[in-house]
């Protein structure tokens, strides 16, 4: 039995790594971000052939696959320490921060606009928030001085609140984006929502291009809110943070299940210096889970 295990764990073991390897190559193709999503189920594969083969050996084999997952994983955000920093750490005001996809044809949505009430955060990013769920944007307009709300064709569903004013002339509605300038307590802010299609061979990556290029017009410091549809690791959120200067804020949690089976982090705040911790909100009716987070912002 442990000879004709032996072969298969290795093998296992074998295709698991080029799998892995091949998720980091998203700059070279959009594929690779594809695969990337997968990476956390590859790495824990990995570990379990090489648990496996410590086994039933050879036990050499075994170990290097076990560390290679375990420290696969480790790198991706998802473990509870390590991602978290205490927000008042960073510069300024900390700025709370609620993120969520409300899924367009949730039966209670009263439900999230009572949560983001209670909360009472400085800055609110919805996307779908058209059809029954877009019976959340009057309240919170009535609630929030600065908001947008987009219904043009390709920034359909997208809305953005701030507690503060904003600024005139700077609100924009584009392609898969939406922003607005505020006067936040410590100078000019661009308050950004996002929401990304699907992983190629959808137009993720098309997606990210077109994002990047206007993130990277806005001048001054930015806090970014979005279903990106592809997790923290791939080459297209990667992208775009880098296009503003953009850190990710803290943990990344599982806030999209497809299928009920595939649990997947989606949904991301990014800030300029992003100092700051996140947590995972209740669905409330969504097919996302929300975040939250909160964080200080780096000011030149």
């Amino acid at each position: 039995m442990k000879n004709r295990l032996s072969p298969i764990l290795r093998n296992l073991g074998r295709v698991c790594l080029l799998l892995v390897v091949a998720g980091y190559l998203g700059r070279v193709h959009p594929a690779g971000d594809s695969v990337a999503v997968f990476r956390v189920y590859f790495a824990g594969l990995l570990v379990l052939s090489g648990v496996g083969l410590m086994i039933v050996g050879p036990r050499g084999a075994g170990a290097v696959n076990a560390a290679l997952g375990a420290g696969i994983i480790a790198t991706l955000g998802i473990l509870p320490w390590g991602t978290q920093q205490d927000p008042q750490t960073g510069q300024g005001a900390v700025i709370r921060h609620y993120q969520k996809n409300l899924l367009f044809h949730n039966d209670n949505p009263v439900e999230v606009l009572e949560d983001i009430l209670a909360r009472d955060p400085d800055i609110v990013t919805l996307q779908e928030a058209v059809g029954r769920s877009g019976n959340v944007l009057a309240p919170l307009m009535r609630t929030y001085p600065a908001h947008i709300a987009c219904d043009a064709p390709e920034s359909y569903g997208l809305a953005i609140f701030a507690r503060w004013p904003a600024i005139d002339g700077t609100a924009f509605c584009g392609d898969r984006l939406a922003g607005v300038q505020v006067e936040a307590p410590e100078g000019p802010l661009w308050v950004v929502a996002t929401h990304l299609r699907w992983v190629w061979p959808y137009p993720n990556a098309e997606n990210a291009d077109a994002i990047a290029a206007r993130i990277a017009q806005l001048d001054g410091p930015i806090a970014l809110g979005g279903d990106f549809n592809v997790v923290p690791w791939a080459h297209s959120v990667t992208q775009i943070a880098e296009a503003g200067g953009l850190t990710r804020v803290g943990r990344s949690a599982v806030t999209f299940a497809a299928g009920g089976l595939l649990r997947v982090q989606i949904d991301h705040v990014l800030a300029t210096g992003g100092t700051g911790r996140s947590e995972r909100l209740p669905r409330l009716g969504s097919d996302h889970w929300g975040v939250w987070a909160e964080y200080s912002l780096t000011r030149p």
